[in-house]
């Protein structure tokens, strides 16, 4: 029991002797406005926060957890297969692991792999529109020296199982409480790009 014990605690030590954490995320803002002349038609915007804490384990591993919120303000949102106009707010989830591919001086290609969980509330209906499914993202990143780095994602490659059930927001649907159900795969490489900052401590 002792040399087991002591086995592990050795297989610890030398996992997390080049250990170090990091804090970063992410932060997003868009704006969009129509207009039909001199008149203004629609005007939309939205802004994303999405923090994230890393534990680097060796030159290749890292395990990491990001928390998202999103608010859409006056933006066209698709429920599944239904489009509605409003205000809406989302919370996520999003427990991964990265795997260090290429380092090249100060710049480090990386893959993450990971989990994540969504709920969209939309202002008027009762019930969210839930998501969960898995993902792998590539990414870049460019240390601007020890304790700070740039990160970038370009892209993901993913699969998306969503439901929501319908209540009585929605009196055009027949079935009231039914659940209705939704499952997306995702190759969307190098169609969706963003940035954030990594601090290392």
């Amino acid at each position: 029991m002792k040399k087991t014990t002591v086995l592990l605690l050795l297989t610890f030590f030398s996992l997390t002797a080049n250990a170090q954490i990091w804090l970063g995320g992410e932060i997003g803002v868009s704006t969009n406005k129509t207009t039909l002349g001199s008149d203004q038609m629609n005007s939309s915007s939205s802004i994303e926060i999405a923090p994230e804490v890393g534990y680097t384990l060796s030159d290749r591993w890292a395990v990491a957890l990001r928390l998202g919120y999103t608010h859409l303000n006056n933006h066209e949102v698709q429920l599944i297969d239904i489009t509605v106009t409003g205000n809406c707010n989302q919370l996520s989830i999003e427990p991964f692991v990265r795997y260090t591919v290429l380092r090249a001086n100060t710049v480090s290609f990386f893959v993450d792999g990971g989990l994540h969980y969504s709920a969209l509330y939309k202002s008027g209906y009762d019930a969210p529109l839930n998501t969960i499914g898995a993902s792998i993202r590539p990414g870049v990143s460019v240390a601007l020296g020890k304790t700070v780095s740039l990160v970038g994602h370009l892209g993901s490659i993913g699969y998306d199982h969503s439901w929501m059930k319908y209540r009585g927001e929605l009196d055009w649907i027949p079935e009231q409480g039914k659940t209705l159900k939704d499952n997306a795969f995702n190759f969307r490489l190098l169609g969706s790009v963003s940035f954030g900052v990594n601090i290392h401590i």
